[in-house]
C-alpha cells in the first residue's frame, strides 16, 4: 500500500511547493474565489465582529463557507469537527485531499483586517501546546486575502505564548509580503464582485441570529 503524506512527515523542502500549489489553485477559480468574498462580505455585515456575540459566529461561518469551496477546488475537503467525538478537532479545522496520497489538515482562521494577533491555540491550562507541522489558511476580509501559512517556515519572534493561548503576531503579515509573496492570493476581481460591492453591500443590514435561535426552541418548549 502507498505511504499517505500528511504535514506531519513532509520534507520541509517540499512544503513552500504544496503551498504554491494551493494558491495555484485558487488563482484557477476566479469565479469561485469572487463567490467566497462576496458571501464573506455578507457574513461580515450580517454578523459584525465589533460585537461580542457575533466573535466567534462570523468565524465559524466563514471556516464552513471555505471548507465548502474547498470541497469543490480540490479533490476532496473533510470538515474535521464533523469526525470529532469532543465535538471540536484541537488545532485543526479541515483536511484537504490535494492528491490521492497527499492529505493535509489545516486551521482556518477569518479576520476582517490584517490588524490584530492570529490567536491558533485556546489553551485550557498552562501546559505548553507546540504548534509543529501546523499550517493556517487565513482569510482577511478587507484585503481581500487569503494567507496560507506553514509554520514550520514562522521565525519564533512571530509567535506568541501565554497561560491561555498560543497566537502569531499580527506582523507575520508584513514578514510574509516581504518575504514569502508567493504565500499569499490576492482577489481578482470579476464583474459580480465589482457589482456586488457597488450596488448591494452598503445595503445589508446586521442579523441578530440569537434571537431566531431563541424563537425556534420558544417552539420546542411549548412541546414539553
Amino acid at each position: 500500500m502507498r505511504r499517505i503524506y500528511t504535514e506531519q512527515n513532509l520534507k520541509d523542502g517540499d512544503i513552500i511547493p504544496i503551498m504554491e500549489t494551493i494558491i495555484f489553485t485558487f488563482n484557477k477559480n476566479i469565479d469561485l474565489m469572487n463567490e467566497i468574498f462576496i458571501k464573506t462580505f455578507i457574513i461580515l455585515k450580517h454578523f459584525p465582529p465589533k460585537l461580542n456575540e457575533n466573535k466567534f459566529l462570523y468565524g465559524i461561518l466563514i471556516q464552513k463557507l471555505l471548507i465548502n469551496v474547498f470541497n469543490i477546488i480540490f479533490n476532496k475537503c473533510i470538515d474535521l469537527d464533523k469526525l470529532s467525538i469532543e465535538g471540536c478537532e484541537y488545532k485543526n479545522d479541515c483536511m484537504i485531499e490535494l492528491l490521492k496520497y497527499l492529505h493535509l489538515n489545516f486551521s482556518i482562521k477569518a479576520k476582517k483586517h490584517n490588524t490584530g494577533n492570529i490567536t491558533l491555540i485556546n489553551k485550557n491550562n498552562s501546559e505548553n501546546h507546540n504548534l509543529g507541522s501546523l499550517i493556517t489558511i487565513v482569510l482577511v476580509i478587507e484585503e481581500k486575502k487569503i494567507y496560507v501559512i506553514p509554520n514550520k517556515i514562522i521565525p519564533k519572534r512571530y509567535i506568541k505564548e501565554s497561560g491561555s493561548k498560543v497566537e502569531y503576531k499580527s506582523s507575520i503579515f508584513k514578514f510574509l509580503k516581504d518575504t514569502h509573496h508567493n504565500l499569499i492570493y490576492s482577489l481578482r476581481e470579476n464583474n459580480k464582485f465589482e457589482t456586488f460591492i457597488n450596488n448591494d453591500y452598503e445595503n445589508i443590514q446586521p442579523k441578530n441570529i440569537y434571537d431566531r435561535l431563541y424563537h425556534e426552541l420558544c417552539d420546542d418548549f411549548k412541546k414539553i
